[in-house]
């Protein structure tokens, strides 16, 4: 790096003098000057060039200057998805029973326990271990946590289903929830079969488990617009990664016409980092 250049300056003596260490060590303010003035200071005028640009050309193309036509209309019609607030109305049973189950699987108290719960499934499916069986104790717990957290599910989707009737396949997460029960489920009763038969690996199952922390999304209005960011800039993030691609191309390109005859070493070009 450039400080090796530098104690080497201040070692100097003269011309055809040995050098002594720090002999000189104002000459240190030399090569500091030039890194500030010649590096820092120039890096930042070439950034700010840029940045300047890059905001008047987004001023001119309404903030989509990475998209195109095509792309703009998708952004546009993703945003207008996410803001719209239209949602299937579940109508609230006559029956006392039905009320009152109603009345708790919709409440506010409710829904942060389930939140809870499924945070607290993901934590201890992240303790899963290479030879976890071998601690029999620790792998007995975690089993055990499991059916805990799989028999709580199956208790949410048959009250829920008691309280809203047919109505609760007409909604989008109850039928998501649905869903990953069975998988639950199916897993939980038939899993030799699967693997015997289907030659399923014994994790995809309890994997697709983790699914559940989209449900996060409807309980937390910042992550659902985090991921409304995040796909609309999905194809800003292509065309900007397409570019990137090029360049590396064209730089493997002109190595392999500048150092393909370099002479392999143990360090810099070797036989396994090369052109």
């Amino acid at each position: 790096g450039w400080e090796d250049v530098m104690f080497q300056g201040m070692d100097a003596v003269g011309d055809g003098q040995a050098p002594q260490r720090n002999d000189m060590s104002p000459n240190a303010i030399y090569f500091i000057t030039w890194m500030l003035i010649g590096s820092f200071l120039a890096l930042n005028l070439f950034v700010g060039s840029i940045v300047d640009n890059f905001i008047r050309l987004k001023a001119k193309s309404e903030g989509s200057m990475f998209m195109t036509p095509s792309q703009q209309q998708w952004a546009r019609a993703v945003r207008a998805a996410a803001s719209s607030t239209a949602h299937c109305v579940i109508p609230k049973p006559k029956h006392p029973l039905r009320v009152t189950l109603f009345t708790i699987v919709t409440s506010r108290q409710v829904e942060g326990l389930i939140m809870c719960v499924i945070m607290a499934n993901i934590g201890v499916m992240a303790c899963d271990r290479w030879k976890f069986e071998e601690d029999q104790w620790a792998y007995n717990l975690y089993t055990n946590a499991n059916f805990a957290f799989d028999y709580f599910y199956y208790a949410e989707a048959v009250l829920k289903m008691t309280a809203f009737g047919f109505d609760y396949f007409r909604d989008s997460w109850c039928q998501f929830d649905f869903t990953l029960v069975c998988l639950t489920l199916l897993h939980q009763l038939f899993r030799e079969l699967l693997e015997r038969f289907l030659k399923l690996p014994p994790m995809l199952l309890r994997a697709l488990r983790m699914l559940r922390v989209v449900r996060l999304f409807q309980a937390d209005r910042g992550v659902r617009n985090l991921v409304t960011t995040f796909l609309v800039s999905i194809p800003a993030m292509l065309n900007i990664g397409s570019l990137l691609g090029i360049f590396v191309f064209m730089y493997a390109v002109l190595g392999m016409q500048l150092f393909t005859f370099v002479e392999h070493g143990e360090e810099g070009l070797t036989d396994e980092r090369n052109f």
